[in-house]
């Protein structure tokens, strides 16, 4: 009786709901991480080290940064399909995410809004949507392992890997881009 609501659904719906699920999880860890105090030397320490990645990006030519960005965000998606561990190192990724928005906006907007505002930017949204694509899938492939069913939904997961580098691979172009913009 109490599942009737979720047997009812088709498969295409059981999936988006729990891609929206897990967007909305990885939306409120990130804000968890930004909540996180942080010492003046801690802030200064994350503001040295993302300084140091933000001159090594802007020196490099402009389709070695979407390279850039896409490979490390592809990388971390690419862990989110880990059957069961990729929930955790995804969640864990995206704390310490909140953390490095706290040390940035250290002493100068509250870190949540700071996040709230990078959520808003078509970058942000596709990313999120990537990596949340990644972690019901690997869900999605546990269960099916689970069910002896793990050979069919290799192919989803497939599907979805590809989908997540087309997202991430946006994103990287839209961020290079505003980036440009706002130089």
């Amino acid at each position: 009786m109490k599942f009737d609501f979720w047997n009812g659904l088709s498969p295409l719906y059981k999936r988006i709901f729990v891609i929206a699920g897990f967007f909305i999880i990885s939306v409120v860890v990130t804000i968890a991480g930004t909540l996180i105090p942080l010492s003046a030397a801690e802030a200064e320490e994350i503001n040295e080290s993302m300084n140091q990645t933000r001159n090594t990006l802007n020196s490099m030519p402009l389709l070695n940064q979407v390279t850039f960005i896409f490979g490390n965000n592809f990388f971390i998606c690419l862990l989110a399909f880990i059957p069961i561990a990729g929930i955790f190192l995804e969640l864990y990724v995206l704390f310490n995410t909140g953390i490095a928005i706290a040390g940035l906006s250290y002493g100068i907007a509250h870190p949540s809004l700071v996040f709230l505002n990078l959520l808003v930017l078509p970058f942000g949204w596709l990313e999120f949507l990537a990596y949340s694509i990644g972690i019901s899938e690997g869900v999605w492939l546990f269960w099916r392992i689970i069910k002896h069913r793990g050979r069919r939904e290799l192919v989803y997961a497939s599907m979805f890997i590809t989908i997540c580098a087309v997202l991430l691979l946006a994103a990287a172009f839209i961020e290079i881009g505003i980036n440009i913009a706002l130089s």
